[in-house]
This record gives structure tokens, C-alpha cells and sequence, in this order.
């Protein structure tokens, strides 16, 4: 758990005074816990991914993102994946989501 640790020094702390020297622990873990626990961290996540996608299609990189969507894995293509498993995996996802608002949720009443 220690290796997961990120240590920022103060501001205005002399690095060559190791007594003085004061530390701040930030770890990583609770914050990305709790992102992903909020119901729109998929929403943030999605549109942060399809916004990294549009600016390498339409950049310098786009030739070579283009030929991995043509790589084979597993017989298919990085397309074949994204077109059919990925998706079918998002839209029961959507379903389960939708089913536990009428169950539960707002939909409920």
C-alpha cells in the first residue's frame, strides 16, 4: 500500500535541509474509489475517451490508430471487438441501469 503513496514537497522547504524537510501524502486510491463510485464517473470516463479518440483520428497519429483498429485479436479486429462485444456489453449495462431505476429509483413511483 506504501508503493502506491505519491509524496509532494511543501512549497518554500529547503531540499537540502533534511530536518526541516516536510512532506505531503496524496493517495491515489481513495480519489479514484470515490470517482468511481459517483454514477457519472462512466459518463465523464465515456466522453473523456471519445474525446482522446477524435484528437488522434484527426492528428498526425490518425494512419497508425486506423491500423490498430485492423489488428487481429483473437481471429477479429480491434473493430470487430469495439462494434460487437463492447457495445452489447454497454447496452445491457444501459438496460441493467434503466431496470434498477424502475425497480428502485426514480422510475419507481
Amino acid at each position: 500500500m506504501r508503493d502506491s503513496v505519491v509524496r509532494f514537497a511543501r512549497q518554500g522547504c529547503d531540499p537540502s535541509d533534511k530536518a526541516k524537510e516536510q512532506f505531503i501524502e496524496i493517495n491515489p486510491v481513495p480519489f479514484f474509489s470515490q470517482f468511481l463510485k459517483r454514477e457519472s464517473s462512466a459518463g465523464l470516463l465515456l466522453m473523456a475517451v471519445a474525446a482522446v479518440a477524435l484528437v488522434i483520428a484527426n492528428s498526425p497519429l490518425s494512419e497508425a490508430y486506423f491500423e490498430i483498429q485492423h489488428a487481429k485479436i483473437g481471429g477479429l479486429s480491434v473493430l470487430h471487438w469495439i462494434n460487437d462485444a463492447l457495445m452489447a456489453m454497454f447496452f445491457l449495462l444501459v438496460g441493467l441501469e434503466i431496470k434498477r431505476e424502475i425497480l428502485e429509483g426514480q422510475l419507481s413511483s
